[in-house]
């Protein structure tokens, strides 16, 4: 565990070294030790909360479809009777876990809406040239890049179902990082966003966020973690990116030592109030910083982290300073052997290519750009005690 410990702190001073930051001496670290009093729709919110992400971008794309075809309220009224249906549901999470399990069939009736727009498109006027190649491109995300994310988190959070309370699950590293990467860009494709993510420094522009991802694990290529911790580390990451500006770099660690899991995530963000840190964990809470700023959130992201962290027995802290930046942190203790691969695992892993896994393999275009398609979704990931 030392050795792994020397080579992550090398690991973030090359980070240091290839981005601009803020200097850290006047940030303060707070402990988190409160107590949330959730209702059952609350929690059913937290559970589901990667999927009602994909769902405001789902709204916010049909919207701007309509309104560039002139308000016609006609079009993907379906797809928004789902969405709708999926928001009223929360109230009891069975309700909700039995509308994902019909998502296959909703799909199908999402894409045949897609079809009839593009029908609307054929006979447009050339008139319209710009605005038809704007809806088309919309067409295109919506088609080849969000539907296909959602149904791979919907059937994520329903074999997350089956898991007995308590299990870790082995991923391979690649494949839980395209992940990640896939399912940020995906929101980030949102009009509400308005600002790219990308991986890598050279790809970066003025308006984009750089996010440095950093997935270690002490058995080598897969690591294991609670499946839910893998949502809290996207969702702390695209929090990072909703208080920060653009042009700067958000910088996440995932990290199994074998005898704990650490996830970090740091930005160089509008900060929080000192009095409201312990606030800002608490159910739909908002800092007074960021008030009037669109997020396309419900605001319970950290309340989801928070929750499932001290679930799981793990600590929560939150370093941050006013205008300085914010840096999120989760420590839970490991069971026994964790980090070891299972004999399946390891044979997987070896046999596998480093970049093999389930996830859609899309990279963010620009705006109006088609998408590729996504590969089909491979086996689930191995569940271990």
């Amino acid at each position: 565990a030392a050795n792994f410990w020397t080579d992550l702190n090398q690991s973030w001073e090359s980070m240091d070294a290839n981005c601009s930051s803020e200097s850290l001496t006047e940030m303060k670290t707070y402990p988190i030790n409160i107590e949330l009093k959730l209702s059952e729709e609350d929690i059913s919110r937290l559970v589901f909360h990667s999927a009602l992400n994909l769902v405001d971008v789902l709204q916010d794309l049909i919207g701007s479809v309509r309104v560039c075809l002139n308000g016609r309220t006609d079009v993907f009224k379906k797809t928004e009777a789902f969405c709708t249906q999926l928001g009223r549901s929360l109230g009891s999470f069975s309700a909700t876990a039995r509308l994902m399990q019909s998502f296959t069939m909703e799909r199908s009736l999402i894409l045949g809406e897609v079809e009839d727009v593009k029908q609307i498109l054929a006979v447009a006027s050339q008139a319209n040239a710009k605005l038809v190649a704007k809806v088309q491109g919309t067409m295109s995300l919506l088609e080849n890049f969000i539907v296909p994310i959602f149904e791979l988190r919907m059937n994520e959070l329903l074999q997350r179902s089956k898991y007995p309370a308590g299990f870790w699950v082995a991923y391979h590293i690649a494949t839980l990082r395209r992940n990640m990467e896939t399912v940020l860009q995906a929101v980030s494709l949102s009009n509400a966003a308005r600002t790219r993510i990308v991986f890598k420094p050279e790809e970066m522009g003025p308006q984009d966020h750089l996010v440095q991802l950093d997935i270690q694990s002490a058995a080598g290529r897969s690591i294991r973690l609670p499946p839910v911790m893998q949502d809290c580390f996207r969702d702390l990451l695209m929090n990072a990116r909703k208080y920060s500006l653009p042009g700067t770099t958000i910088r996440g660690l995932m990290a199994n030592t074998g005898e704990e899991l650490v996830i970090r995530v740091e930005d160089q963000g509008i900060g929080i109030e000192p009095d409201e840190v312990e606030q800002i964990i608490q159910f739909g809470f908002r800092g007074s910083n960021a008030i009037g700023r669109r997020t396309m959130g419900g605001g319970f992201g950290l309340t989801k982290a928070y929750y499932f962290t001290k679930l799981l027995g793990g600590t929560f802290t939150i370093t941050t300073g006013l205008g300085m930046g914010s840096i999120f942190e989760i420590r839970i203790r490991c069971p026994p052997g964790c980090a070891l691969a299972s004999p399946v695992t390891a044979a997987a892993s070896a046999a596998a290519p480093a970049d093999s896994g389930t996830a859609p393999r899309v990279a963010a275009p620009p705006a109006g750009a088609t998408v590729e398609a996504p590969r089909q979704a491979g086996p689930p990931p191995l569940a271990v005690s």
